[in-house]
């Protein structure tokens, strides 16, 4: 789960998210960032932790910003900007049947 994670970062999504807005690309270009989309600072690729035991798998982010940034919605002062969705914390189809076939052969073999 945490390797489609990053994946999705390094792809910028997967499908790809939609593109900055261009108030945000004047202002990266200000401020001298050309990056990817979600890693102005990589703090939020960097916050996510992953956990697993004999019966669970669990991944979490600890950014408090990763829910908007995920799902989208509207943040900032009174919610006067609204944040298009950029699923990051997705796993795509390929991904999920590579995890069940994991779990398969584990109960399998």
């Amino acid at each position: 789960m945490a390797d489609s994670i990053e994946e999705n970062f390094e792809q910028q999504g997967r499908p790809r998210w939609l593109a900055l807005a261009p108030s945000t690309l004047k202002d990266r270009e200000k401020k001298g960032y050309t990056g990817k989309i979600l890693q102005r600072t990589g703090g939020l690729a960097a916050s996510v932790a992953q956990d697993s035991g004999d019966d669970f798998a669990r991944i979490s982010i600890a950014k408090r910003y990763a829910a908007i940034q995920n799902f989208g919605g509207r943040a900032g002062r009174g919610g006067r900007t609204q944040i298009p969705a950029r699923p990051f914390a997705k796993l795509s189809d390929t991904d999920i049947e590579e995890i069940q076939e994991l779990v398969l052969n584990h109960f399998t073999t």
